[in-house]
């Protein structure tokens, strides 16, 4: 079982990618203010 901050990322993750068809990098998902925190901690 994923814990929140985790699952959070993932479903991120996941819909970047679906809308670019692009790898989506740490910086990507932190710029999309999921969580307030470092592209380093995603």
């Amino acid at each position: 079982m994923l814990d929140d901050r985790r699952s959070q990322v993932l479903k991120a993750l996941v819909e970047e990618y679906i809308l670019t068809g692009e790898p989506v990098s740490s910086q990507s998902i932190q710029d999309l203010n999921v969580l307030d925190v470092s592209s380093a901690t995603i």
